[in-house]
């Protein structure tokens, strides 16, 4: 009898044990990388395969008005240490240089600073052209831009004067104005905004 038990106990031991289902492993975590600093929604983003610095700049929801001249992307390399590059917010956004929109790998950290000051280019039929720097709070329009710049250069074309603007998505936009109504003060002046790249160009002889 007690053999009976025995066996009995010891073939539904067995039968337990074969139903037994090991846990499934755990699926394993998608590569991600983090978008910190002035950019529209920062967090952690998926890098399911080879994604570009403007991609992901782009999903972050862009940079902000408050984005500084750099961004820096920081990669952790195979033995601990880390490695910093530095990337011009003019040459990859308003350049558009191939160069600088860098292929992101996992765990990489990209940080936008924000910037004390503002900066507006212009260029073109100017008597000093290059860069224009202002507060954040005080970014200049159209017409105090060109005159930051000092004023309209000979044989500069009052009707085409074009603004180049990177928008929150990284798209490339291009304003065409009209100084004439401007100046008249029929229209209101252009508001600019950082980053904006001013060019005036030359009237026909």
């Amino acid at each position: 009898m007690r053999r009976s038990t025995r066996l009995l106990a010891g073939c539904l031991w067995l039968s337990l044990f074969a139903g037994a289902q090991a846990p499934a492993p755990a699926p394993p975590q998608a590569p991600k990388v983090t978008v910190i600093g002035a950019v529209r929604s920062p967090g952690s983003y998926d890098l399911p395969g080879p994604r570009s610095l403007l991609q992901i700049i782009s999903r972050a929801g862009g940079l902000t008005d408050e984005a500084g001249n750099e961004i820096l992307v920081i990669r952790t390399l195979k033995d601990g240490a880390s490695e910093t590059r530095t990337v011009s917010v003019e040459g990859l956004m308003v350049k558009g240089d191939p160069a600088l929109d860098i292929l992101l790998a996992p765990d990489d950290v990209i940080s936008v600073p924000a910037a004390k000051t503002a900066v507006i280019y212009v260029y073109g039929r100017v008597r000093r052209p290059g860069p224009i720097e202002s507060g954040r709070s005080q970014v200049p329009t159209l017409l105090e831009a060109i005159g930051r710049a000092g004023g309209l250069a000979e044989r500069a074309s009052r009707s085409k004067v074009l603004i180049r603007r990177v928008d929150v998505n990284g798209r490339r936009l291009e304003i065409k104005i009209d100084l004439r109504p401007i100046l008249k003060r029929k229209r209101p002046d252009v508001p600019l905004r950082p980053g904006d790249v001013v060019t005036v160009g030359v009237a026909p002889i």
